[in-house]
């Protein structure tokens, strides 16, 4: 069973084959396992953590061509757009800016007082 929360997913860019390769691995105590898939089932390869996998035990979890690629990373975002599912930077941005609103706002309030009590001052 994978746990979400362990779950790291990286992507990696071929230059001399003008491919990515979408690796998914969950962390565990002690090794890593690396999710693929075989084109009907998920594989799971442990590998400890001290060891270097050798050369095609691991397999990526996807293999895309960079044209496709492009075209899938765009066809996800603007799928997560239509969601309303955000990045964690979009939510931090989202976040700061509300803040930063609502510190204007009791900002505003207090001047307004002060201004009150130097207009009553006169």
């Amino acid at each position: 069973m994978l746990h979400q929360n362990n779950l790291e997913v990286n992507i990696e860019t071929r230059l001399d084959s003008r491919t990515i390769n979408i690796w998914v691995c969950e962390n565990g105590v002690g090794e890593r396992h690396y999710i693929s898939y075989d084109g009907e089932f998920l594989v799971k390869t442990t590998v400890k953590d001290h060891e270097f996998p050798e050369d095609g035990k691991v397999k990526p979890f996807l293999h895309l061509p960079v044209v496709f690629a492009d075209r899938l990373f765009k066809a996800i975002n603007e799928h997560n757009s239509k969601e309303g599912i955000k990045t964690r930077d979009q939510s931090l941005i989202e976040g700061k800016l509300q803040a930063t609103e609502l510190h204007l706002g009791d900002s505003r309030k207090h001047f307004d007082k002060v201004l009150d009590a130097l207009i009553k001052l006169k």
